[in-house]
């Protein structure tokens, strides 16, 4: 017992001991210390350490305007954009500004005028007009809008390539700040001059027509201005930030910021992350005003340890990071963590969830849909995961709904403003313009698709269906119809068909070109590679092979390359490898260096002729 009591008082000392010093640690920790900084120059890679602009597209690219040339970052390779087409190149050097449209465009402000960039065909539009730094603006459904130096707003027309005035009161161009696009569909222009305005956007047909609508009061004159979805956040002639809300046409008070504007100068940029706010300053430095819930005085000022001017700010879409264009210090990260992990637990009747959850997806409207196996969907409008309350939600079953099948494994975007459910019994589509869901049957060589585990659209017409058991499906969609019909259908398996060869669960697209597709038992395989084709295919393959070869004349009797060939050709044997694409030519001469020049002829002369003649059979995007 006396010894127990010795250990007790000895931990209890200890414990005291631990304590005192773990207080003296917390008493140095730095405030500051709990972010990081990543910083990304030209000795990583960009061609210019003057960051101008920058842009993420929804694929998660980020593409950087620099004081000389547009540069590209997708997590791997950092470094100056280089047309492929070298026809095609960009109207200037300084890229002023970027930002998104749809189907792949960039808009993109550069010194001597206005590029429009299709990333996906990699062609650039010039328009030399529109030389100066232009205000421009994108709809919720991709109209592009630009405010000219003529003082006059434009539309861009798709279908003429070009773009035409709107009717409009002329603009005093030097004075205005900001133009952008609510996600209701309403443009805003703010100026310096208190010369503020709004239009909604009529459209009839390729005609667009602005009417006037309400627009922001302020009785002070607006300094700085910067919009971010349906947020603005001003500041005026007395130092004051505030935040206006677009859709309730309401003004908050954030912070008198008197002080640090007399002291760092012009503001560059003004974004906000969950409840704080970041200031940058086009010579001096970047803060943080943080909100402190528990204070008085609500907004603490942080400085950011980035020593050189602001030319701009972005919010990343995908993670809880901040992107920084330094002046001459090339790209920063600024992220509070490396990595941080939340969870919103769905135990609340409205929102329960019992069944496992397969799928995943919030769209561009921030919603969030999951799919379970065998609970349907749960459709959460505007979410944000670090929302204090669980948002709207709307739960879609198979009997309440067109829902093929309550087990969800899947959801894919499309370009025609819907999105691909998978499901057990088969294919669905929600449409965003009806704001519900269909039924999308598909039958392939005889038989219905089903268990689809993953979808991919890759272009206007092409859709690739992944099911657990049957193999992969590619969909020849009806481009000319408005909602999605299919045109043809054709079903890949490996094995001769049998079930346990053909669980495919996942895809993955590459590129433009390569799509890879994830088999339980076979690993990953790749549509470029003819490990889809049965073995009774090979006979054929030979078959066209020669009959392809005699036509171009290439092995009549073999006398261009000195083959000795009995005209049938019996002395030369065709060998395909059909994991790798390789066709050999096995000869007596196999030393020859122009039977290996011959080989490679034929190599590629054959693989372009299966592909042009036989597209059915070859798994081509």
């Amino acid at each position: 017992m006396k010894k127990h009591n010795e250990w007790t008082k000895r931990t209890t000392l200890l414990r005291r001991v631990l304590l005192i010093l773990v207080s003296f640690l917390l008493i140095g920790v730095d405030i500051n210390a709990s972010y990081s900084l990543r910083q990304f120059s030209s000795k990583n890679g960009l061609s210019n350490s003057a960051i101008l602009s920058m842009c993420q597209d929804r694929h998660g690219v980020i593409w950087i305007g620099s004081c000389d040339g547009l540069n590209i970052y997708d997590g791997t390779y950092l470094g100056l954009y280089k047309p492929t087409n070298v026809h095609h190149s960009f109207s200037g050097n300084l890229i002023e500004r970027i930002i998104e449209a749809d189907n792949d465009v960039l808009w993109i402000q550069t010194n001597y005028g206005l590029d429009r960039f299709d990333t996906r065909r990699q062609t650039i539009q010039s328009f030399k007009d529109f030389k100066y730094i232009n205000r421009m603006a994108i709809s919720p459904e991709d109209d592009f809008f630009i405010i000219k130096d003529d003082g006059y707003i434009y539309y861009y027309q798709p279908e003429q390539k070009d773009f035409c005035k709107l009717d409009v009161k002329k603009i005093h161009f030097e004075e205005v700040q900001q133009m952008a696009i609510d996600n209701f569909g309403v443009l805003w222009i703010f100026s310096s001059d208190n010369d503020n305005r709004s239009y909604i956007i009529e459209k009839n047909g390729n005609q667009v027509k602005l009417v006037p609508s309400n627009c922001l009061n302020h009785s002070e004159k607006l300094l700085w201005t910067f919009v971010d979805g349906d947020f603005l956040y001003f500041i005026d002639s007395t130092y004051a930030l505030y935040e206006y809300d677009l859709n309730n046409h309401k003004a908050y008070f954030i912070a008198d910021m008197e002080a640090e504007i007399l002291r760092r100068g012009e503001v560059s940029s003004i974004i906000k992350q969950k409840t704080d706010y970041f200031i940058g300053f086009k010579s001096s430095g970047l803060i943080q005003l943080k909100y402190m819930p528990d204070s008085k005085v609500k907004y603490s000022l942080q400085s950011i340890n980035v020593q050189s001017g602001i030319f701009c700010l972005m919010k990343d879409r995908f993670q809880d990071i901040i992107w920084v264009g330094a002046d001459g210090q090339g790209l920063y990260m600024y992220f509070t963590d490396e990595f941080s992990i939340d969870n919103i637990m769905l135990d609340v009747p409205e929102y329960r969830v019992d069944n496992p959850v397969r799928a995943l997806y919030q769209d561009q409207d921030q919603t969030l849909w999951i799919g379970t196996k065998g609970g349907g969907i749960l459709k959460m409008f505007d979410f944000h995961p670090d929302m204090e309350t669980l948002p709207r939600a709307e739960r879609i079953l198979a009997s309440n709904s067109p829902l093929m099948d309550n087990s969800v494994y899947s959801f894919a975007p499309s370009r025609r403003k819907l999105l691909w459910i998978g499901t057990e019994s088969g294919l669905n589509y929600y449409s965003y313009s009806q704001k519900r869901i269909q039924e999308f049957p598909v039958m392939a060589d005889g038989k219905m698709v089903k268990y689809v585990h993953s979808v991919r659209e890759t272009n206007d017409s092409t859709l690739w269906v992944v099911s657990a058991g049957e193999g992969i499906v590619k969909i020849i969609l009806d481009a000319t119809s408005l909602l999605p019909k299919v045109k043809s259908a054709r079903r890949f398996t490996l094995d001769g068909g049998k079930r346990n060869s053909n669980y495919f669960f996942v895809s993955f697209q590459e590129n433009d070109s390569v799509i890879w597709f994830g088999n339980r038992g076979y690993g990953a395989v790749s549509n470029q590679f003819l490990g889809f084709f049965d073995l009774q295919f090979r006979n054929q393959c030979r078959r066209i092979f020669w009959i392809f070869i005699n036509t171009f004349n290439i092995c009549q009797e073999c006398k261009l390359l000195n083959f000795h060939c009995t005209g049938d050709c019996a002395s030369c044997i065709i060998s395909i490898d059909i994991i790798s694409i390789v066709f050999l030519i096995h000869t007596n001469r196999a030393n020859d260096r122009k039977e290996i020049f011959f080989q490679k002829v034929i190599q590629n002369l054959c693989i372009y002729f299966l592909d042009i003649t036989y597209e059915s059979d070859i798994l081509s995007v």
